[in-house]
């Protein structure tokens, strides 16, 4: 809900890296797998629950547009 994308090793667990968007998810995260990468993407924006969560955080810290993101695995 607070916008934070996160990936995690899948024997250890270990978290390999996080990035936060500034605003909460619209949708599941998609995984897509290609013959070479395996590419995550996501939707984010002003879902109900996405302003809810985002309303106690400073305005500049806010993103109020749907986006895709799409991360390179």
């Amino acid at each position: 809900m607070d916008g934070t994308v996160a990936a995690y090793d899948d024997t250890t667990l270990d978290e390999v890296w996080k990035v936060n968007v500034g605003s909460g998810f619209a949708a599941a995260a998609d995984d897509l797998r290609g013959q070479w990468q395996a590419i995550l993407a996501i939707a984010s924006g002003p879902s109900g629950a996405a302003k809810s969560s985002s309303s106690t955080r400073p305005a500049k810290e806010r993103r109020n547009a749907m986006v895709l993101y799409v991360f390179g695995l």
